[in-house]
């Protein structure tokens, strides 16, 4: 459980990275706060599991459907781009 908890927090912050959102941004998208997107992020300080923040499994299938669309249209902007430009 807790190398699971340590691989979605790396992810969600790694994929809004990506998508070039801050927090604050990235909480308005799932309407919750940029202080729950700070605990998703970085509750890996506690040992205990059970107090890691992790979002409720909605916020979380919200999340990857949102990235999961940014990232494939990033990736048709680049196709596009690349098709014209080599």
């Amino acid at each position: 459980m807790h190398n699971v908890g340590m691989q979605m927090q790396n992810r969600i912050k790694e994929y809004r990275i990506l998508c070039q959102l801050d927090q604050a941004e990235l909480g308005k998208i799932l309407h919750v706060s940029r202080q729950s997107i700070s605990r998703w992020e970085n509750s890996r300080s506690h040992k205990d599991p059970k107090k890691f923040s992790f979002p409720t499994k909605d916020n979380y299938q919200k999340l990857l459907a949102f990235f999961s669309d940014k990232l494939k249209k990033d990736l048709e902007m680049s196709d596009l781009f690349y098709s014209k430009n080599i």
